[in-house]
């Protein structure tokens, strides 16, 4: 029971770099990417920065509350999401029809990190470290979040990520508070956290 009040209340959350270029726009002989420029490469021992590790929600959620001024049609969760490097986590729900989802907040230590919104079959991919990730909606390297969209009828998860995938690696520990609503335009129920 526990577990479905935070799925029912937990929403959003994301660095780049880049090379000194000479005059003409291009590397000098001097020109050496530091750390911070690129992901580094996979080795046979992940370093923090290849680290790419699911934490069970509960582990890394704090502060779960209820948003302030809920409209009768709205369900949501306010709540902080702590990352180490290399770790992301997923909170899953479910959207019925005419369903809308609004997730805001900011990214306050450790900014930028990758959010994205993913079907569970998307989601099984992505666990797989897949080149390009799948996602149904995605914001990277974001330090505001905010992200309205609806979806179709189905099950989704939210996905804070503060690993090398996506568009950011991450910079250190990550620290984000948010508030994640369903709004629905029926006077049906608005959505309902899913068993993930």
């Amino acid at each position: 029971m526990r577990r479905r009040a935070l799925l029912t209340t937990v929403a959003v959350s994301a660095i780049a770099g880049c090379l000194d270029r000479g005059q003409s726009g291009s590397p000098t002989e001097n020109d050496e990417p530091s750390a911070a420029d690129e992901t580094p490469p996979r080795t046979e021992t992940p370093t923090p920065l290849q680290r790419f590790e699911s934490v069970p929600p509960n582990d890394v959620i704090s502060d779960v509350g209820t948003p302030a001024g809920l409209e009768a049609n709205e369900t949501g969760t306010s709540a902080r999401v702590r990352l180490e490097p290399g770790e992301y986590t997923r909170l899953g729900f479910q959207v019925i029809e005419n369903t809308e989802l609004d997730v805001t907040g900011q990214v306050t230590k450790g900014a930028p990190i990758d959010l994205y919104v993913m079907t569970g079959v998307q989601y099984n991919e992505y666990r797989r470290e897949p080149n390009v990730v799948p996602a149904a909606a995605a914001i990277e390297s974001v330090t505001s979040i905010d992200l309205t969209r609806g979806f179709s009828d189905g099950n989704y998860v939210l996905v804070f990520d503060n690993t090398y995938q996506g568009e950011t690696s991450p910079s250190g520990p990550a620290e984000a508070t948010f508030d994640f609503v369903l709004r629905s335009d029926a006077e049906s129920d608005s959505g309902t956290p899913a068993n993930t």
